[in-house]
């Protein structure tokens, strides 16, 4: 967990300690369409239940986005249905 607040903290407070790529880590795992549709409705119920405000809704933004691009990437983007916001 300590790299992915490391990953987070730049992303929506503009400052933090990550540095490296994080796509060619998940470029080789075996995951499906449904694997994002999985992951981002747990990051989004997560955020809803402890979270609000302008940040957690730059979270979700940022979420969404970083699902689109390695979704697309890995080959596995069809249909962009499952990046529709709730």
């Amino acid at each position: 967990m300590p790299q992915l607040y490391r990953f987070g903290e730049p992303l929506l407070f503009g400052a933090g300690t990550y540095s490296g790529a994080p796509f060619p880590k998940h470029a080789v795992l075996p995951v499906e369409q449904a694997h994002f549709e999985r992951w981002l409705a747990l990051f989004i119920a997560t955020l809803k239940e402890n979270f609000a405000g302008p940040k957690a809704d730059e979270a979700k933004g940022r979420a969404l986005s970083i699902a689109d691009t390695f979704a697309r990437r890995m080959g596995v983007a069809a249909s962009r249905a499952f990046l529709a916001p709730s």
